[in-house]
């Protein structure tokens, strides 16, 4: 770089190498943070899935975990994903429960419980909200459609 620099003979030049020189750095300064983002809403995931089942897991406990604040945590992991952590976090858990509800016969408090609610009234109505329907219903339907499926 040095010899880059002597070699340079007017000061426009130099000012025109220290522009691009400049706009490099810049990039891959940029570069770098946007790597950062991206692994931090990825050690979230990998959060998420390893304790989705815990009924304390929030926003708060992973930002503790990853060591960043919530509102900066919040933003990346939504400028990242394209949704919020607490969404995130119920669509993994509803996912989980649709899936015990179709491959076990255990009871839907057991299922709440399982995927880290211990209400299983607010279960029951998150739920609702995300599927359409209770617990019960989905299971019977989805059950009552791959019998059909499974007859054709």
């Amino acid at each position: 770089m040095a010899v880059k620099i002597l070699s340079l003979s007017t000061g426009e030049e130099l000012e025109h190498w220290l522009m691009n020189y400049c706009q490099l750095i810049r990039s891959l300064i940029q570069k770098k943070q946007i790597d950062n983002n991206v692994i931090l809403a990825e050690n979230a995931r990998k959060i998420v899935e390893e304790n989705f089942q815990n009924p304390d897991l929030s926003v708060e406990s992973v930002c503790d975990e990853l060591h960043v604040s919530t509102s900066y945590f919040s933003k990346i992991f939504k400028q990242e994903t394209g949704g919020t952590f607490l969404n995130y976090l119920i669509s993994r858990r509803m996912d989980e429960a649709k899936k015990l509800l179709l491959q076990t016969d255990y009871k839907i408090n057991d299922i709440a419980l399982a995927v880290g609610y211990e209400d299983t009234r607010y279960f029951a109505k998150v739920f609702r909200k995300i599927a359409g329907e209770s617990p019960t219903d989905y299971r019977l339907r989805e059950r009552k459609e791959l019998e059909r499926e499974e007859r054709e």
